[in-house]
């Protein structure tokens, strides 16, 4: 079991509660500048600054749509890279690390995130460039 702190307090980390994918792992807090003192499912929304405080933690799953521009933040906060998972499959790196990094720490996420783009490419098969080629997983 691993001490989370989830930054994000949107729909998505809303929907992880709610199907209760945290795999068993201790939600320290969440952070969010746009709804810090909000209360979301009994976990008081903080600002950003206070991850600072909150020194006993073992990652931050960034719960957001925005990971390319939060992820520079918290490595600004002298967040290390290696304790940084993202929700979203991207193929980029440092990205894809932070995305991989879930496998074991937030699996029901990881995989669930895996299928969607799954189902995404199966739905679009053909490439959009270059109609003679097709995707494949």
């Amino acid at each position: 079991m691993s001490k989370l702190i989830v930054w994000g307090a949107g729909n998505r980390t809303k929907s992880c509660f709610e199907r209760n994918l945290w795999n068993n792992n201790e939600i320290i807090c969440i952070v969010d500048a746009g709804h810090h003192n909000e209360v979301i499912f009994d976990h008081l929304v903080v600002d950003p600054s206070e991850i600072k405080k909150n020194g006993e933690y073992d990652y931050v799953v960034v719960c957001n749509q925005f990971y390319f521009e939060i992820v520079p933040i918290l490595c600004g906060m002298q967040v290390p890279l290696s304790k940084i998972i993202i929700t979203d499959n991207v193929k980029e790196e440092p990205y894809r690390s932070c995305y991989e990094r879930g496998k074991n720490i937030i699996p029901e996420i990881y995989n669930m995130n895996l299928q969607v783009i799954k189902q995404y490419i199966k739905t679009n098969e053909r490439d959009l460039k270059d109609e003679t080629s097709r995707l494949s997983v």
